[in-house]
């Protein structure tokens, strides 16, 4: 055998015996992995601008505009599956069933406790889609992720709840490239 083969037999080898962390590895070392679409973060909304470095003017989809904290609180980093559920005021429309890291359950906790009055701001890909009111989380922050779930009460259409669902694994893979992205 050459030196080619060797180094081509190691490689597959390689692949065959780590599964796909390698190729997501080798796929993020050449630059191979999609972009995040659909990102979700929650913000703050601002009513009184007074910070310009850290409140900024964001569109909203019906052609207003709002002022939010650009610091969000959640972002598709710590999001690792959505599930819909059934919104129970419109039918044919969807509430989100997030499951989050650890580090995203922490900061839920501390926004649904420090916020459970004030709306805050659903942001999908920098544009202010909808104000919500934060809900205590269902379960607890430290147990199974399986088991533990933030709700965020739509309406969500069925098409925008769709995109959210089938991008929050590959958002949460692209910016988690040294945690254990299986759930």
């Amino acid at each position: 055998m050459n030196f080619k083969n060797i180094t081509m037999f190691m490689l597959l080898s390689c692949m065959l015996l780590t599964g796909c962390k390698l190729k997501t590895d080798w796929d993020r070392m050449l630059g191979n992995l999609p972009k995040p679409k659909n990102e979700i973060t929650i913000n703050q909304i601002i009513q009184y601008p007074r910070a310009k470095k850290i409140e900024k003017q964001i569109g909203t989809f019906s052609g207003r505009t709002i002022w939010i904290n650009v610091n969000a609180f959640i972002h598709s980093s710590v999001i690792k599956k959505i599930e819909l559920m059934p919104n129970k005021k419109k039918r044919g429309f969807y509430d989100l069933k997030l499951f989050m890291n650890r580090r995203g359950r922490l900061r839920w906790m501390q926004l649904s406790a420090g916020f459970k009055s004030e709306p805050l701001a659903l942001v999908i890909d920098g544009t202010f889609y909808r104000s919500f009111l934060p809900k205590a989380m269902v379960g607890d922050y430290d147990t199974d992720e399986q088991t533990t779930y933030v709700v965020i009460e739509g309406p969500f259409d069925k098409g925008t709840a769709d995109a959210l669902v089938e991008s929050a694994p590959s958002n949460f893979t692209f910016y988690n490239d040294n945690e254990d992205n299986e759930f």
